[in-house]
């Protein structure tokens, strides 16, 4: 029988990111004025992207890092430089390595209390025992770092623990124990109510793949159906790709093998499109796969043999398993209908060679049909007693697995599951009626008791209810006022806040301590002091709703030296004032503008190669203020970093509330508009135009 590549969902707890922009952006950060903490972090973060690219490269960086953080005796950092030897190591092939590298850096974590990071280490140390086929010891590290994720009662990462668990069970064909484990994990999300993420559509997904095993292909039908409905709902392309293969294997094994070809076809062109060379080569053998039963045996063998070749250069012993089988089949087709000899002894080679890929990757129900494929061809051979043993072997594994997965048992955990669901659904109802049915008891009551008090009150009611009525509208007023007033002091808050970005101070700090070094004293004490008053001025001004234009200005003039000094004049800057515009009487909230310096500083221009420059204009427009930021920088579509974009919206965000709020006091229309030029950003800012006197 034919097997297709089953596409499981394995769980990564880091995130993708762009590499070359997240590393150029790094080693940009490390050529300025920075303390030794921060040069351990930005080496281990150049490491963990290099991991992706360029593993050689990205092993100095972590070896670095560890130097640095050992000198300043820092154990967050040097336990991650361990962890990202290991990335690198695991790329590299030299998983022995890697594992001592995570011991390490586990023993490190857990020494230090750090549960979080001590669980995701064994994450990933299991990953590796995974890719090993050490599936006993790949689940005894995802089992304690499920239980230091359920201590943190971190829901989502407990799920992904389950899942895990799961499909090591379902390698070692314990079919039975991995569906108790997707259960729980699926029960999980629901408690949280996350039935929409991404997680819990791969659970969905794995579910289906455990079904296609049993096979049961309606039911894994009906799972893989929804998970590529989610998938697509949620715009992943690659596992959308991945999704359609599972879908097109299952639709193979209900005989309908057009059908599934087309969406294997659909599948190849998506993985081409996100660049997964792995991806492809799954649906290259995929496609071989469905090609054998149509008579193209020399057109599959082809797909079959470039998706071996990807498998070798990865070291994917499991998916070249299953490859290789399948060219024995394609093989095997050929000389029944030929009757040459050698399409016979090709297909011996590859089952053989199939056979020893699934006995190192532990892969039982590859290596039980594998078996089976070879007793046959012993046979036609005429070597009958290695045909018995192969057969014997074949079916002991059968056995074994058929034990592991229990009709019985698989059918009473469906069945308490059903149960669970139904339960949960009978005491939700039951809870309704009751509360229903005490409420009506009550209302009876309340009928009953009006009756009785009735008339001799009715005056003494209507007197009361008008006063309660009152007391209650002048509550509801006074809750609206402070809840409105707890809005205005909150968004001024965070907006002193964002004012001062730590990271600028931090970093001011750093080059001041730069100077020093260098004994450049003049420089230094000039720093200082722009410094000193830049900090000076606007404490001053975030006391204050309003201050005058000409004020805001300087704040920003001065800012501006600062950064342009830091950056080595990496920038120039230009501030223009409409001359119909009196500075000296037009009132503006404080340092409106300075999260949008500060972007255009360090997301725009700070990356670019050239030099860059921010232009702050100041005009008049329908009685409107319209106050503007514009640069000449890399522009908001190639700002890649994660952190840096949810800082940006964040600062966006606290803005756009302050005029909000600027609108609902003054019944203004002022808003906050982005332009995207051919290069750079332009802002404008429009608040109502106030003169002092």
């Amino acid at each position: 029988m034919r097997i297709g590549l089953l596409l499981i969902f394995i769980f990564y707890l880091q995130d993708a990111s762009s590499q070359q922009a997240e590393i150029d952006s790094i080693q940009n950060l490390l050529k300025g004025q920075i303390s030794d903490s921060l040069k351990a972090h930005y080496l281990n973060e150049l490491s963990y992207y290099h991991s992706t690219c360029d593993a050689v490269q990205g092993l100095k960086f972590a070896e670095e890092a560890l130097d640095v953080a050992k000198a300043i005796k820092n154990k967050p950092q040097i336990a991650t430089a361990f962890k990202r030897k290991s990335q690198n190591f695991t790329v590299l092939g030299l998983n022995e390595e890697a594992i001592k590298m995570y011991t390490t850096a586990i023993n490190i974590f857990k020494e230090s209390r750090d549960s979080t990071q001590w669980a995701r280490t064994l994450y990933s140390q299991g990953l590796v025992y995974y890719n090993q086929s050490e599936y006993t010891k790949s689940t005894k590290n995802y089992r304690l770092a499920f239980q230091l994720f359920k201590g943190s009662k971190d829901t989502l990462l407990m799920g992904k623990m389950l899942n895990s668990i799961s499909i090591n069970l379902m390698y070692e064909a314990n079919y039975s124990a991995a569906l108790q484990n997707y259960l729980k994990a699926i029960k999980l999300y629901e408690s949280i109510g996350a039935t929409k993420s991404i997680e819990y559509a791969q659970i969905i997904s794995n579910l289906g793949l455990l079904y296609a095993r049993l096979k049961d292909y309606k039911k894994s039908l009906d799972y893989h159906e929804q998970a590529l409905a989610s998938f697509r709902r949620l715009g992943h392309k690659q596992l959308e790709a991945d999704a359609l293969s599972n879908l097109a294997n299952t639709l193979d094994y209900l005989g309908k093998p057009l059908k599934a070809l087309k969406l294997y076809q659909e599948s190849y062109d998506l993985q081409e499109e996100v660049g997964n060379k792995l991806g492809k080569a799954n649906a290259l053998t995929n496609i071989g796969v469905v090609l054998i039963p149509l008579g193209k045996n020399l057109e599959a063998i082809k797909n079959l043999s470039s998706a071996s070749s990807v498998y070798e250069e990865l070291g994917n012993k499991a998916n070249l398993s299953i490859a290789q089988e399948n060219m024995g089949e394609a093989y095997l087709n050929l000389y029944e209908e030929k009757n040459a000899k050698n399409f016979l002894q090709n297909a011996k080679e590859q089952f053989n060679k199939a056979l020893l890929n699934s006995q190192e990757a532990a892969t039982i129900n590859t290596e039980e049909r594998i078996l089976g494929h070879l007793s046959k061809i012993h046979a036609q051979l005429n070597d009958y007693q290695a045909a018995y043993e192969a057969k014997a072997k074949s079916s002991q594994l059968k056995d074994s697995i058929t034990s592991t997965g229990s009709e019985a048992e698989i059918a009473r955990l469906e069945a308490q599951h059903e149960y669970e669901k139904k339960e949960t659904a009978l005491e939700t109802t039951h809870a309704k009626q009751e509360a229903i049915a005490q409420a009506e008891i009550y209302k009876q009551k309340y009928i009953k008791n009006t009756v009785i008090i009735g008339g001799s009150g009715l005056l003494a009611a209507g007197i009361l209810t008008l006063f309660l009525l009152k007391r209650k509208r002048d509550a509801v007023a006074r809750q609206e006022r402070a809840e409105f007033d707890t809005k205005v002091c909150d968004t001024e808050l965070k907006a002193l806040r964002a004012q001062m970005n730590p990271h600028f101070i931090f970093n001011a700090l750093n080059s001041i301590n730069h100077f020093i070094d260098k004994n450049d004293k003049e420089q230094a004490g000039d720093y200082l002091t722009k410094f000193a008053d830049l900090m000076r001025k606007t404490l001053v001004n975030s006391e204050k709703k309003e201050v005058l234009l000409e004020d805001d200005l300087e704040l920003l003039r001065l800012y501006l030296e600062i950064e342009t000094k830091r950056l080595n004049n990496k920038f120039t800057s230009s501030i223009e004032v409409d001359p119909g515009i009196d500075i000296h009487r037009t009132l503006i909230p404080p340092c409106i503008l300075q999260p949008f310096v500060e972007n255009s500083i360090w997301h725009g221009i700070s990356q670019m190669k050239g030099k860059g420059h921010i232009k702050i204009e100041v005009k008049e427009r329908d009685k409107m203020l319209v106050c503007s930021v514009e640069d000449n920088g890399q522009g908001r579509a190639n700002t890649i970093n994660t952190l840096r974009k949810e800082s940006e919206v964040k600062g966006i965000n606290i803005t756009q509330n302050r005029v909000n709020i600027i609108n609902q006091v003054k019944n203004s229309k002022g808003n906050v508009n982005f332009i995207d030029k051919p290069q750079g950003v332009r802002v404008e800012v429009s608040l109502p135009l106030e003169i002092a006197f």
